[in-house]
Order: C-alpha cells, then structure tokens, then sequence
C-alpha cells in the first residue's frame, strides 16, 4: 500500500511537473451543446498578458463550437451558453480548468454542470473535488435543511435558528476538511492553490498549506496572490502602522489615509451590493453622528467596481452617509483592499492617532463599546 502511494505521488508530481515546462501555450476548446443549434457561447479566462478575456463563437448547425487562446498557466476559466441568470447556479453555465491542450467538451442544454471535459488533467482534480463536496452536501447539507425545514413548517422560529447556527458549524467543517485534505494531498496542483485562494482562513493556517506546495504553484498567478495576502496580513496585525494609500473621494478629490494622521480613523470597507454592509450603515451613522467632533472619523472603502459607480452613489445618498468615501474603479481588486487583505465585507480597522492599527472586526455592540472607551 505504502509502496503503490509513493508511486502514484511521483506520477502525479512528474506529471504536474511536465505540465509546468510546457504551460506556456495555446488551449485549444472545442466542443459541442446539444439541443442548441443557434446563438453563442462565451468563454473567460486569463491570458498569458494577464488580461482578462471574453471571448464569443457562434455555434455552427450542428451545436459546435471551437475556442482557442494562449495562457501561461492552467488556469480556471468560466464558459457558458444562453444564460438564464447571472448565478453560478445557471444551468447553462460551467467553470473549466484550462491548460495549454486539447481539451475536448461535450454538453446537454441546461445541464453544462454534467457535461463531460477530457484533456485538463486540472479540470479532472477540479471534478473530483467537486464529487467530495457533493458527498457532503448529500448527507450533512440535505439533513441540515430537512431538520430546518421542519421546524419552520411547525412554525417553531426558535427551534429553527438553533438548528441553523448548530448544524452549519458541522456542514462547514465538514466541506473544508475536504478541501485541507485535497490541498495537503496534492501539492503540485493548480486546483489546490486555487481553493487555498477562496479560503477564508487565518493566516497561519494559510501559510501551513502555502509552504506545503510545490515551488512552481507557489509561483504561480494564484500562489503569487496568496503569497501577497500573506505579506498584507503581517503588514496589518494589531500594534503595526496602518499602510497609507492614496484614492479619490466621491467628488474627485485625491484624499490620503496620512490626512488624517491626529485622529482616530475607522476604515470601513463596503458595498452598496453587500446586504450585511448595507444593514450596518444606519448604526455607523448614529456613532459618527456622535463622535465625529471628538477626534473621531469614519472612512468608507467602496468595493463598487466601475460599473457599480451610480449603484454606489445610490446607495451613500439612500443611507443617508455624510462621512468621506472611497471609491477604487477595480472593485473587488482593490489596490487599498489588497493592502488590507480584505475579503468578505465588511471589514474593518481602528487606526488611533499616531496611525497604528488598535483594532479589527469590530461591528455594532462591540464597536460601540471601543468607542465609548476612548472617548
């Protein structure tokens, strides 16, 4: 048994290995959707530039179609038909791990999550870690809402919310024990950087499973990005100075978080998509209102991307905001939200006076009672 685990561990890292050498190259995806014949379908993904592409092919009579691109590494990319919805959930929508092959796609209409990809050895991992999390979601995920379910239908609320907070602790457990064992398991995978990516983690466990992978998936787009957050989240632990950063205001006007070095700051980052940031407004509203003549100020970070902007100004006049907001046109790649290595929202830091970071995370009894303290 040892023996036979070694073999197929030296396999899988040559393979992951000879992939690397020859990643810089031409994908080719063709494929067919049956039962549609007419319209497009549409592919995303990274190109060996780092830009971002969208790229479109009509199918031919027969529901063929064929992509090809140039990357620089196997990488997730996202494909999809005539859509119903914006979801991931579409049912004419299916994320693909691409490598420099010839990969080959054969899907039904409104059921591309079925379809069946050979030639990514990537989108293979990336299946089969898929089919672990079914696993769970069949037992533990489909247990859960039954029980929940029941106590809603007898009409008991609180039955209900006990159910919810208990057992969603053991389902999320449960799914990233997967996704640990997969990523210690299989060092030399792209498909295991990417999942350490969309973990939300502390950073020490994710310094654990980064220093467990190859060199080449630490190099990689992904492991460089992780690696980043790493340095960011070290930047801003507790005691150490705030990273200053420079963005434009609502107005236009260039403001600088060393602006308001002699105050307490509270960087709140948002947006106006973010239904938890959105419910928290009216509360950070009522402290500033109290605080804001007593050294203390808030400054909103907008998650808003460019074409978010009129949902973003919307949403300052709807909540009735007065303090200052930033905005960054990258939305979700944020230069200031990459410096802060923020994630979910909202997030946010208390910066005293002299500019060092006091505190993190703080929303509504707790941050009131921050504040109350130093004032």
């Amino acid at each position: 048994m040892k023996y036979s685990l070694l073999v197929s561990t030296l396999v899988f890292t040559i393979g992951n290995l000879i992939a690397q050498n020859n990643s810089h190259g031409e994908f080719v995806l063709s494929g067919k959707v049956n039962g549609q014949n007419t319209g497009y379908v549409h592919l995303y993904y990274i190109n060996s530039n780092e830009k971002r592409i969208h790229d479109s092919c009509l199918l031919n009579n027969d529901g063929e179609f064929i992509f090809r691109g140039l990357i620089s590494e196997p990488s997730r990319g996202f494909f999809h038909g005539n859509r119903k919805s914006q979801r991931t959930s579409d049912p004419n929508a299916i994320d693909i791990y691409l490598e420099p092959k010839n990969i080959q796609a054969i899907f039904e209409i409104n059921k591309f999550k079925d379809g069946k990809i050979t030639g990514s050895n990537t989108h293979a991992e990336y299946v089969a870690l898929e089919e672990k999390h079914r696993e769970v979601d069949s037992t533990k995920w489909k247990k859960f809402w039954n029980d929940y379910n029941n106590a809603k239908a007898n009409k008991d609320s609180v039955e209900a919310v006990m159910l919810w907070e208990k057992n969603i602790a053991f389902y999320r457990a449960d799914y990233r024990a997967v996704d640990y064992d997969f990523m210690q398991k299989n060092p030399g995978s792209y498909t295991s950087v990417a999942v350490l990516l969309n973990e939300d983690l502390p950073t020490d466990s994710v310094k654990m499973f980064y220093s467990n992978f190859l060199p080449f998936i630490q190099q990689s787009r992904n492991g460089k990005i992780i690696a980043e957050r790493i340095r960011s989240a070290e930047a801003i632990a507790i005691g150490n100075p705030a990273p200053d950063f420079t963005q434009a205001d609502l107005k236009g006007n260039i403001i600088s978080l060393s602006d308001f070095k002699g105050k307490y700051v509270l960087l709140e980052f948002w947006a106006s998509w973010c239904i938890p940031c959105r419910q928290q407004n009216p509360f950070l509203k009522k402290l500033y209102d109290q605080y804001k003549d007593r050294n203390f100020i808030i400054l909103g970070i907008s998650k808003d991307n460019k074409d978010q902007k009129q949902a973003w100004i919307d949403a300052i006049k709807k909540d009735g905001i007065t303090w200052p907001q930033l905005s960054d046109p990258e939305g979700n790649e944020s230069i200031i939200a990459r410096k802060y290595n923020v994630q979910p929202i909202p997030a946010n830091f208390l910066i005293d006076p002299a500019g060092k970071i006091i505190a993190t995370e703080l929303y509504g009894d707790a941050l009131q009672a921050k504040l109350k303290k130093l004032f």
